[in-house]
C-alpha cells in the first residue's frame, strides 16, 4: 500500500473512530469558545448539530416517494476527498486516483437520524 493510500485509510479510521465512539468535549474547546454557554461540560460526547454543522455538503437519499434513506455528509475536500455516507453506513475516501472505503457499525452521534431531521425541515 503506497504512502498516501495509508494516509487515505488513516482519515478513514479517524473518522470511523469518531462516529462509532462520538467526541469527547474537552474544558479547552469550552474554554476556547467553540460552544455556547452551557451546552456542553468537559467530558460530554459531541452532538451530531455540532458535528455537521461544519460540514461543506449534504447530500440527500431518497425514494421514489422523496421519503429520506440516508445522506453523504462531505467532510473534507480539495485533497482528499472524504464523506460519510449514512445510507452505506461507511466512510468513503478518493485522493488522486486512489480510493479507501470502510464501513461503521454504529453511530454514537447519530449523524443519519440528525441528517433525517434536516431533510425534514
Amino acid at each position: 500500500m503506497s504512502t498516501s493510500s495509508n494516509r487515505l485509510k488513516d482519515h478513514v479510521l479517524s473518522i470511523i473512530n469518531d462516529i462509532e465512539n462520538g467526541i469527547p468535549v474537552t474544558q479547552q474547546d469550552i474554554d476556547d469558545g467553540y460552544y455556547d454557554e452551557g451546552q456542553y461540560e468537559a467530558g460530554d460526547t459531541l452532538g451530531a448539530w455540532d458535528y455537521i454543522k461544519d460540514a461543506l455538503d449534504i447530500e440527500y437519499t431518497v425514494n421514489g416517494a422523496k421519503e429520506y434513506r440516508g445522506a453523504s455528509i462531505l467532510v473534507a475536500f480539495g485533497g482528499p476527498n472524504i464523506t460519510i455516507n449514512t445510507k452505506k453506513h461507511q466512510v468513503e475516501a478518493y485522493w488522486w486516483g486512489e480510493s479507501y472505503i470502510e464501513p461503521y457499525h454504529t453511530d454514537a452521534m447519530d449523524l443519519d437520524g440528525t441528517c433525517a431531521e434536516l431533510f425534514d425541515c
